[in-house]
Order: structure tokens, then C-alpha cells, then sequence
């Protein structure tokens, strides 16, 4: 009778709708956890498949779920970094879990026999992490159950012998391109060797850019840039040159999450987006000052080499899209990039030369970088 005077006034639709709502409602009312509240510790160094697979398991077994994301300063990754990856992850987890995810950066003992009082205070550490008491502490290694038994809480040990992820934090690091598919797709870019190529208009730098890439069989990342400015017909705006910085960084990135190999060709980056406004804009461009040095700061953390094309080079050509072509207007262009790459003390090299020893330069680079990885043989 209940349905059936409540579905009365409803039209066919809204009634399917309705009840699918209230079905699935139902359905996570009556889905029956194993445990109250879980929780999971690690280092995530980096985050990778085994991390996703423990998590996944705890949060399909609690109501609520504590992760731990520990961390160093003397470890190779940073800490915010493994956090940020960590807590990206179990947001996007889908099933009927509340995660919560704590950065824990205290210096703490890493092994029994570094401290006497070593499992006291990490039982310390999770109890303040976890208020509202525990009820199973997951783990893929034995020191969950050392942990559980003086906790007075369960353990659940998944996947210790490496089965369903045959992978670890320490193979990863050791040789991370080897082991690609087992990394987290946002932590990739941490690993990835960004080359990008600076200089001023009609230097080349697409053309060489693009031609490595083409010979190492990477990804090259194109210039928003042009795009844009192709688009507005040469009108770019002042607020422009941060659309180009934003959507060229979520270039790179996408097309770094979906690399197979262990670099990728840069034909721009934010350097160059920074000189290009002072160019355009020379009275205006110190209101993005501080902008722009927030992502130079972000895109230097990142591994990368940058390559200078030196306005000697190659004769400027007219290609309808460029305003700084004359040989006056190029070197001050070329004087300013250095300037910046000094103030910031990054590892680049200056192209100089013909156009072959130009391309030999970089694939020398890439020989001693120690990506095993061989240009392309065209027949």
C-alpha cells in the first residue's frame, strides 16, 4: 500500500528513477562491512599497484578507513608529494568507505633496533591517528600482526607474497621505467625526464623538438601557445599567458600519464610563457609575476633538462605568426631566457651549430642519461 500511494501521482519516469534510488539506498543500508574502523600505514614510496590493492581491501571491508601516508625528510620523494598522491587515489575510490588520509612527517624509528621503545610509540602514533578506536590494522608485511596483537585488534595480511602485484617501493625506485605499469598514474610525472626546448621565434625549436621525438619514438608535447594564438588571430589578451601556462602543464602531464618511455620532448614550458609576456605586455607582465614563478617553481621540481636554441642559429622566417623576428629582437629574446635559467640555476645546454650537430647534442644527452633507450633506424 506504502509504494503504491507513493508512486500514485508519479509519471513513468520519475517512478523508474525513484525506485532505483530507493533500491540502491537499500542496498547500501544492508551491505554488511567486516569491520567498524580500518587501518592502513606505509610509506607509498612511491604509490603503486600493491598500495592501490591494500587500500582497495581495507576499504571494501570497513565502514571507515584511517591511511597513514609516513614519511622522512632524508627519503627520496617528498613526503607532501606521497600524500598528495595518496590522498588523490582514495578519493576516487568508489565503493561505501570513508577514507581519511593523515600526513605523517614526524621523525619517527623505522625499525625495532633503532629504538627500545620502538612499538610503543608507534602504537602511539596510530591510537592518536585513530580517536574513534580501531578494530583491524591491513598490512601486506609481518609487522602488522606485532602491531595488531598490542593494539588488542585484528590483522589482515593481504597479498604478502607479492602474487597479485608482484611489485615493492624499492624495484620501483631502482629502475622505474622497467616497472612503469605497476606506478600510480599521477606519480609517473615524478619519474618522467621533461626536455624542453627554449628559444627565440624561428629557431627551430618545434622542428627539432618534434624530429627527436619522431626518432626516439616518445611523446612530443606540442605549444598550446600557437594553438591559442592561431585561434584569437594574433590577439592575445593579458590573461591569456595563464590559460597557455595551465592548459600546457595538463598537456604534459596527460600525455606523461600515458608514456610508455621514460622522457618526452617539450616544444615549450613556462619560461618561455613568462618572456613571451614581457614581450607583449612590458608594462603590465610583473602583475603574473608571481604566477609565473609558482609554476617555474613547480615545473623545476619535476626532472628536467632544458635546451636553449641560440638565435645564430637559423635565419628568422615569416610564417605569420610571429612578432620578434628581426636579429635584435631575437637576441633580446635569447638574453632574457638566460636570464631567467640563471636566476634559477637549472641544468640546460645552448644549441648551437648546423642542424645535425645540434640534433647529435641531444641524442649525446639522452645516451649518457642512461634511459636504454636507442633512436629509431629508418630504412
Amino acid at each position: 500500500m506504502f509504494f503504491e500511494h507513493f508512486f500514485y501521482n508519479f509519471d513513468k519516469t520519475t517512478k523508474i528513477v525513484t525506485f532505483l534510488q530507493i533500491f540502491r539506498l537499500n542496498s547500501i543500508v544492508m551491505e554488511q562491512k567486516k569491520y567498524k574502523n580500518g587501518f592502513v600505514l606505509g610509506k607509498f614510496l612511491p604509490l603503486h599497484l600493491g598500495h592501490m590493492l591494500l587500500i582497495t581491501s581495507a576499504a571494501r571491508d570497513c565502514e571507515n578507513l584511517t591511511v597513514l601516508a609516513c614519511s622522512l625528510k632524508n627519503e627520496p620523494i617528498p613526503g607532501n608529494l606521497r600524500y598528495r598522491w595518496v590522498k588523490s587515489f582514495c578519493d576516487s575510490y568508489q565503493g561505501n568507505c570513508k577514507i581519511k588520509v593523515i600526513n605523517m612527517t614526524e621523525e619517527l624509528p623505522q625499525l625495532p633496533e633503532e629504538h627500545p621503545d620502538f612499538w610503543n610509540i608507534w602504537c602511539d602514533v596510530i591510537k592518536r591517528s585513530s580517536p574513534d578506536g580501531l578494530d583491524v590494522i591491513f598490512s601486506s608485511e609481518d609487522y602488522g600482526f606485532e602491531l595488531a596483537k598490542r593494539l588488542d585488534i585484528k590483522h589482515e595480511l593481504v597479498d604478502k607474497e607479492r602474487i597479485k602485484q608482484p611489485i615493492s617501493g624499492t624495484v620501483i625506485r631502482n629502475n622505474p621505467f622497467a616497472n612503469w605499469q605497476y606506478i600510480y598514474h599521477k606519480a609517473k610525472p615524478y619519474f618522467m625526464k621533461r626536455i624542453y626546448f627554449l628559444g627565440p621565434e624561428s629557431t627551430g625549436k618545434s622542428t627539432t623538438s618534434k624530429l627527436l621525438a619522431d626518432k626516439f619514438d616518445v611523446n612530443w608535447v606540442p605549444e598550446y601557445g600557437r594553438f591559442l594564438y592561431e585561434e584569437k588571430n594574433g590577439e592575445l589578451e593579458f590573461m591569456d599567458f595563464c590559460e597557455i601556462v595551465i592548459k600546457q602543464r595538463d598537456i604534459e602531464n596527460k600525455l606523461i600519464s600515458n608514456s610508455q618511455k621514460p622522457f618526452i620532448m617539450c616544444d615549450t614550458e613556462v619560461i618561455t610563457s613568462k618572456v613571451f609576456c614581457e614581450l607583449y605586455y612590458p608594462e603590465e607582465f610583473h602583475k603574473l609575476d608571481e604566477f609565473f614563478d609558482f609554476n617555474i617553481k613547480k615545473q623545476i621540481e619535476n626532472n628536467c633538462h632544458f635546451f636553449i636554441m641560440h638565435p645564430d642559429i637559423t635565419e628568422a622566417v615569416q610564417d605569420g605568426t610571429r612578432k620578434f623576428i628581426d636579429y635584435q629582437a631575437r637576441v633580446k629574446h635569447y638574453d632574457m631566457i638566460v636570464r631567467e635559467l640563471i636566476k634559477l640555476d637549472v641544468s640546460c645546454t645552448v644549441l648551437t651549430g648546423e642542424h645535425q650537430q645540434r640534433i647529435e647534442t641531444v641524442e649525446e644527452f639522452i645516451k649518457n642519461s642512461n634511459f636504454n633507450i636507442q633512436p629509431q633506424i629508418n630504412d
